[in-house]
């Protein structure tokens, strides 16, 4: 009674001494309640009988480790030629790396919706990447799918050749007297040339970070701010804002600097009143064709925001990742520059159409490069609905997440024998050895998501990447800094993997690239 009487009344002593001893008794229920949670997620717990690595079975942090130091694309592969088809990588989520499962988890019939983690990723309203409620992501994608008809991937040529020769412009001004321009970090350069695309398309903004250092902070501010994206994206519970600013001071402060840009961005382009044709203003005309309604202003910055991001990081690292095996390739260097190089006979005649589109090695060489080195790798959690789900053959309960990491599937020897060889010939249908059929393959290839939440931007990102290629390839000869030469000459070269972080979206250094002028 003394003591609880010392206690309200709040002598510092009293209340100390009282803590102290209720300590042991603390500890010991929490050592209890811990013990009794892993017990139950090891052993009784609906995903029990999965395999996986020991933390996964108990806490998101096995997967939230990876994902902040940029391996968890390298970790899900490892995960499933230790464990096998099925990988419980978290407490409530199990991987799959099958065909069939990638069709049951992401196709227009699957009995999935979008994990609760895409929350995290939304800062101020849900967009068509975040949106879980699938009848209004499929609203707001056919307001959104009006940007990207083929009519206006046209309207948009000039822009998209503009910039990629303003690259081979500064490309150009720096060879020296030997013919070889100064070393080119083609990861930068490709960050730089994609994001002035997407500006001047989406906003018809000009930036221009290939030339002018000035805005090149914002691409370094969405890869900075997409370290704590990855890792929230795994554990959720690393989301509470008291731990937000310690853990990603350098994070959050990227994001804030995205945030500010992309709102002074976007009153900039409402200010101008010139009728411009652009990603922005075909959005903002666009009505729902069932409620005659646009998006308001918040809608349209977080999904003009949304593709700035998503179209850049998907065009640069395919581009980068192209160079890299082409430049190690020597018989693919071959192949492709002679097949450019015969389709056209001066810069002016690389244009979207179907001469460009009879570039079907170099069409093969861009499949390969984003098969080896997807820029989104890692996996695209669903949770299953109510009812269940069948996935790939096997039963899961409503409310855990399945997923398919897009790198283990790309690299599962099953549909791409030699997964580590870059082999342009297996999309030529009369070209590879390979075993694999194309049906089997193509089934497998997912580097812009499947059913109804694929990449809305697929078509804008592949004219990019063709043009861009067919220009460089018919302008100059290039060669990778440190490549054996003997090797080359002797075509017995073989390129080394192209190395990504995976931070959300694959975050790459390199290829370090010399040019010249074609011979």
């Amino acid at each position: 009674m003394d003591a609880v009487t010392n206690l309200h009344s709040g002598d510092p002593a009293s209340v100390w001494a009282h803590v102290v001893n209720l300590l042991p008794k603390l500890i010991a229920f929490l050592a209890i309640y811990v013990t009794t949670v892993c017990v139950y997620r090891v052993f009784f717990h609906p995903l029990a009988r999965f395999p996986g690595p020991a933390l996964a079975k108990i806490s998101n942090l096995h997967a939230a480790y990876y994902a902040w130091n940029g391996t968890i694309r390298d970790d899900t592969l490892r995960c499933h030629e230790k464990y096998g088809k099925y990988v419980r990588y978290a407490p409530d989520r199990v991987l799959f790396n099958s065909a069939q499962a990638l069709s049951d988890i992401y196709s227009h019939r699957a009995n999935t919706i979008k994990s609760k983690t895409y929350l995290m990723l939304a800062h101020q309203a849900a967009n068509s990447l975040t949106m879980r409620d699938k009848v209004l992501h499929s609203k707001r994608r056919r307001v959104v799918s009006q940007a990207f008809s083929e009519a206006t991937m046209r309207s948009f040529e000039p822009k998209i050749v503009e910039k990629i020769h303003r690259l081979c412009d500064t490309i150009t001004k720096s060879l020296g007297e030997d013919g070889w321009s100064e070393t080119k970090d083609m990861g930068r350069y490709s960050d730089y040339l994609a994001f002035d695309i997407m500006a001047d398309v989406v906003f018809s903004a000009q930036y221009n970070t290939v030339e002018n250092e000035k805005f090149r902070y914002v691409i370094g501010a969405i890869a900075d701010h997409n370290v704590r994206l990855g890792v929230i994206a795994q554990a959720p519970e690393l989301s509470i804002k008291a731990l937000q600013r310690p853990m990603f001071r350098q994070a959050m402060k990227a994001r804030d600097r995205f945030v500010k840009f992309i709102r002074i961005l976007l009153g900039i382009r409402l200010k101008n009143k010139a009728k411009q044709r652009d990603i922005f203003s075909y959005i903002q005309d666009a009505k729902d064709p069932d409620t005659g309604k646009g998006l308001d202003f918040t809608e349209l910055s977080t999904e003009t925001a949304t593709m700035i991001v998503a179209g850049s990081d998907t065009t640069s690292t395919a581009l980068a990742a192209v160079l890299h095996y082409v430049g190690h390739s020597p018989v693919c260097y071959d192949e492709v520059m002679k097949e450019v190089r015969s389709r056209f006979s001066s810069l002016e005649e690389i244009r979207m159409g179907p001469t460009l589109n009879s570039c079907v090695y170099l069409r093969a060489c861009i499949d390969e490069a984003l098969r080896m080195a997807p820029p989104a790798g890692g996996t695209l959690w669903r949770e299953v609905d109510q009812g269940g789900a069948v996935i790939d053959g096997i039963p899961i309960p409503a409310g855990y997440d399945v997923g398919v990491a897009v790198h283990s599937l790309h690299h599962n020897p099953t549909y791409f024998p030699k997964p580590w060889t870059y082999d342009p010939n297996r999309w030529v249908r009369s070209g590879s050895d390979s075993s694999a059929s194309e049906e089997s393959m193509s089934a497998a290839y997912n580097p812009f998501g499947a059913g109804p939440r694929s990449c809305i931007g697929k078509p804008l990102a592949l004219h990019e990447l063709m043009l861009t290629l067919a220009t460089l390839f018919f302008q100059f000869d290039f060669a990778p800094i440190g490549r054996d030469e003997d090797a080359w000459e002797s075509k017995g070269m073989a390129p080394e993997r192209f190395v990504l972080k995976d931070h959300v979206s694959g975050q790459k250094t390199g290829p370090f690239v010399k040019f010249r002028l074609r011979e």
